[in-house]
Formats: structure tokens, C-alpha cells, sequence
């Protein structure tokens, strides 16, 4: 299933693709780090 929609897509929108999704996760991470440093702060 998923080798072929990697295929339909090409591996250059899925590499993109997965690319952002991973820079998608360490934003949110620091979000939340940033927030528990707020909190400690205050």
C-alpha cells in the first residue's frame, strides 16, 4: 500500500514530503519545550 503510493507520488514529493513532516515534529517539540521553560521561569 504504501510502496505504491510512494511510487504513483516519485520519491522526490515523498522525500519533501517526509522531510516537513519531520521539521513539522521538532517545531512542535521546542513549542513545547519553550513553554515548560515558561513555566519554570515563572
Amino acid at each position: 500500500m504504501v510502496i505504491k503510493l510512494w511510487r504513483k507520488l516519485g520519491d522526490e514529493t515523498c522525500l519533501i514530503r517526509f522531510l516537513s513532516l519531520i521539521r513539522m515534529a521538532f517545531v512542535v517539540q521546542n513549542k513545547r519545550k519553550n513553554q515548560a521553560k515558561r513555566r519554570i521561569e515563572q
